[in-house]
């Protein structure tokens, strides 16, 4: 787990890149390397599921994270984009932030864009390395038993019927 939490906080490196230059090269090295850090973690995430839940759940446990993280797209939208134009005229000449952090990212048009892929980044980062701290999260993987095959499961299910019918049936006889 701590692998998976540590490309989380890379690939929030990758968004602050991301948004640190209005340059072509920049933006598409920040993208990719967003999208390696993040198919990793997702990659591990249910490696992960696929070990330490039951095999009888992983449908529905996918489909409720899927759920999640899709209804999470809109909210991020909704604040991102009026956050976004707000933020321009802070990075146009005289704005706000145009002689301080505007020397270092750039002024002009989609630099509060570039400004808010920098906060957001920067809060996904910190966000990871706080779960880091945790003990219990980051070694999930490693103090979290593995789940029985759900065919082990069954079997042992079968066999206890088996068992319950047998005693009844000696019960009934008078042999027991």
């Amino acid at each position: 787990m701590i692998v998976n939490i540590a490309a989380i906080a890379i690939s929030g490196l990758f968004v602050i890149l991301t948004g640190a230059r209005a340059s072509l090269p920049v933006v598409l090295v920040g993208v990719l390397g967003t999208a390696v850090a993040l198919t990793l973690a997702n990659g591990i995430y249910l490696t992960i599921i696929e070990t330490k839940v039951p095999q009888r759940f992983h449908g529905r446990l996918i489909a409720l994270n899927q759920t999640i993280t899709w209804a999470t797209l809109p909210i991020g939208f909704a604040v991102l984009v009026p956050l976004t134009g707000k933020l321009n005229p802070l990075f146009v000449r005289g704005g706000g932030l145009a002689d301080t952090v505007g020397q270092v990212i750039g002024t002009g048009p989609g630099r509060g864009l570039g400004f808010g892929m920098i906060v957001f980044g920067l809060l996904m980062t910190i966000n990871a390395l706080v779960a880091l701290r945790i003990k219990r999260l980051a070694r999930l993987d490693a103090q979290l038993p593995d789940a029985l095959p759900d065919d082990l499961i069954g079997a042992q299910v079968l066999a206890d019927r088996d068992q319950d019918h047998a005693d009844r049936v000696l019960m009934e006889a008078g042999l027991t």
